[in-house]
């Protein structure tokens, strides 16, 4: 995946949401790096710590929580409303 380098001017909000859409696009953290230099030492962990939460967030849920979720909605409102 080819990323550019970026302009100097924007901020690191701006920077750090368009490496995590670049990350959500297939690049990886060091390809995210390597596109803005001048931002990488404040940009790695966040970019890592978003990569690790999607790695987690990807996995299957347990098959007891699985079937919980159909019930366990209906069970919460219930609970919610007394």
């Amino acid at each position: 995946m080819q990323i550019t380098e970026r302009s100097q001017s924007e901020s690191l909000p701006e920077i750090l949401d368009q490496a995590l859409v670049q990350l959500q696009s297939g690049a990886s953290v060091e390809e995210c790096l390597s596109a803005y230099p001048q931002h990488a030492a404040a940009l790695e962990p966040l970019l890592r710590a978003s990569d690790l939460l999607h790695a987690q967030a990807s996995a299957p849920l347990p098959a007891e929580m699985d079937d919980w979720l159909a019930t366990g909605a209906l069970d919460f409102a219930a609970i919610a409303a007394q």
